[in-house]
C-alpha cells in the first residue's frame, strides 16, 4: 500500500508538469485552452427565508452507555416547512466554522447542523482524531437524529474541508438512506500515507499538531503550547513530549507506538471501499495541498467503482491553492490571477441544489474534471486522470554516495 501511494503522489506531480508542457498541442485535439468559468448559483431566492440560529443543542444517543452529550448549532429558515439538511462535523469548534453556514445559503431553504465531534468544543467524551467511534456518532446523527427533527425533510448532505472533509469520506460508507451527497474539500484518502506517515516516515510535525488539538476546549483555540513548539519538536523521548509540556494526551502515546499497518490506522481508510459509498461527491483540492494526490485517488475511485450511479457522477476541481484556501490567487511569490480563485460556497450550493432539491441546474453536464494549468494560468476541462494524452517520462535519482543530508550531493 505504501509503495502504491508514493507512486500516486509522483503521478499527480508528473501529471501537473505534463499539463503545462503539453499545452501547445491541445488545439489539434479539439480541446479548449480558454479559461473555464465555473457556474455559480444565484443566492437570492424570490422570497428568502428569515434565518434563526439555535446554539448549544445537546444530543444524547440512547444506545450510548456513557450517555455523552454531543452539542450542535442549528442554523435554519424560520418556517414550518421541512428542508434538506447540511451537516458539518468539526473538531474546530462550532463557532469557528459558522462561516460555512452563511445566511445567504440558509435563506434559500437549507437547514445546517454544525456538530462538535466527540471530545471537541463543548461535546463530551475523549477526543481522538477521526476515530471509529467519532465517525459512528456522525453516521448516527445523519440516520437517526436529523430525520426526526421537525425542520428536516430527511435528505442530508455534508460539507466542509480538511478535518471536515475527511469526516465526510469516513462517514460516507456508513450513512446510506439519508446521506444524499457531499462536498469534501481537501480530504485525505489513506489515513497513514496521507497524514501520519507519508512515504513511510512518521510525520512528526503533523501528528504533534493534530495531537495537541485535544488540548483545545470550547473556550479558546489558543494554548501556551504554540510558544514552545521548537523545543517540543526536539524533545526526547518523543513519546513523553506531551507530559513534558504539561498535557495529558494518552492517544499520543498510542499513536507513536503502534505499527503503521495496524488496524487502528487502516480501519478508516476509504481507498478500496468505493463500492460502499453511494453519495455523489463534488471534490475540491489544490495543487499545493498536502492532500493533492488524494483528490485524484478519490475521483478515480468514485468514478470507476462508486456504489451507485449517482456516486459515479462525482467531480473534481483542482486549483493553484494551499490547504484550505480556494479564494486566494497568490501562493508564496506567485500570483496566478484573480480568475484562479473559486467561491467554494457557490460550488457547494450548486451541487446541493441538484442532489438535495432536484434542481436541474446543469451541474451534471459539467466536465468531470476541472484543472487550473499553472504556467499558462488557465482553467481546463478534462474527463479522466491521468490524462489520456499524457507523455510519460522516467525520472531517476542520482548521487555519488552522500545524499543523506541537507548538504548532500543528491540530484
Amino acid at each position: 500500500m505504501m509503495k502504491k501511494r508514493i507512486g500516486l503522489v509522483l503521478v499527480a506531480l508528473a501529471g501537473a508538469l505534463c499539463l503545462y508542457s503539453c499545452g501547445n498541442g491541445l488545439e489539434d485535439e479539439g480541446l479548449s485552452t480558454k479559461a473555464v468559468k465555473i457556474p455559480l448559483p444565484q443566492f437570492e431566492p424570490d422570497e428568502p427565508y428569515p434565518v434563526v440560529e439555535e446554539k448549544g443543542l445537546p444530543i444524547v444517543r440512547p444506545d450510548d452507555p456513557e450517555q455523552r452529550k454531543l452539542y450542535v448549532n442549528v442554523v435554519r429558515p424560520v418556517s414550518d416547512e421541512r428542508f434538506p439538511v447540511l451537516l458539518i462535523a468539526t473538531a474546530y469548534r462550532r463557532e469557528f466554522v459558522r462561516m460555512l453556514a452563511p445566511d445567504s445559503l440558509v435563506s434559500t431553504g437549507y437547514a445546517v447542523v454544525i456538530l462538535d465531534v466527540m471530545g471537541s468544543g463543548s461535546s463530551e467524551g475523549g477526543w481522538e482524531a477521526l476515530s471509529a467511534r467519532e465517525i459512528d456518532d456522525v453516521a448516527w446523527i445523519i440516520d437517526h437524529w436529523i430525520p426526526e427533527q421537525p425542520w428536516s425533510n430527511g435528505k442530508v448532505g455534508m460539507g466542509g474541508g480538511s478535518y471536515m472533509g475527511m469526516a465526510q469520506w469516513y462517514t460516507s460508507r456508513l450513512g446510506k438512506e439519508h446521506f444524499t451527497c457531499m462536498v469534501p474539500r481537501i480530504g485525505a484518502c489513506d489515513h497513514v500515507a496521507d497524514m501520519w506517515a507519508p512515504g513511510g516516515a512518521f510525520q512528526l510535525t503533523w501528528s504533534m499538531m493534530v495531537a495537541q488539538h485535544g488540548i483545545v476546549t470550547g473556550r479558546s483555540l489558543e494554548t501556551r503550547i504554540h510558544s514552545i513548539w521548537t523545543d517540543l519538536f526536539r524533545y526526547l523521548p518523543l513519546v513523553d513530549w506531551a507530559e513534558a509540556a504539561g498535557f495529558n494526551l494518552p492517544y499520543w502515546r498510542d499513536w507513536i507506538q503502534r505499527p503503521l499497518d495496524d488496524d487502528y490506522w487502516t480501519s478508516l481508510n476509504v481507498d478500496g471501499d468505493w463500492s460502499q459509498i453511494t453519495a455523489p461527491a463534488m471534490l475540491m483540492n489544490g495543487w499545493y495541498d498536502v492532500h493533492a494526490a488524494s483528490g485524484f485517488v478519490h475521483f478515480n475511485g468514485m468514478r470507476k467503482h462508486g456504489g451507485s450511479a449517482a456516486a459515479k457522477q462525482s467531480k473534481l476541481i483542482v486549483g493553484p491553492w494551499l490547504h484550505g484556501s480556494t479564494v486566494d490567487s497568490q501562493v508564496g511569490d506567485v500570483d496566478f490571477g484573480l480568475h484562479s480563485a473559486v467561491d467554494p460556497y457557490g460550488v457547494e450550493q450548486r451541487w446541493f441544489d441538484h442532489w438535495l432539491k432536484g434542481i436541474e441546474n446543469g451541474v451534471l453536464d459539467d466536465p468531470p474534471l476541472r484543472l487550473f494549468i499553472m504556467g499558462i494560468n488557465e482553467w481546463r476541462s478534462e474527463h479522466e486522470w491521468p490524462l489520456a494524452r499524457t507523455h510519460w517520462q522516467q525520472w531517476y535519482l542520482h548521487s555519488d554516495g552522500a545524499a543523506n543530508t541537507l548538504r548532500g550531493d543528491g540530484t
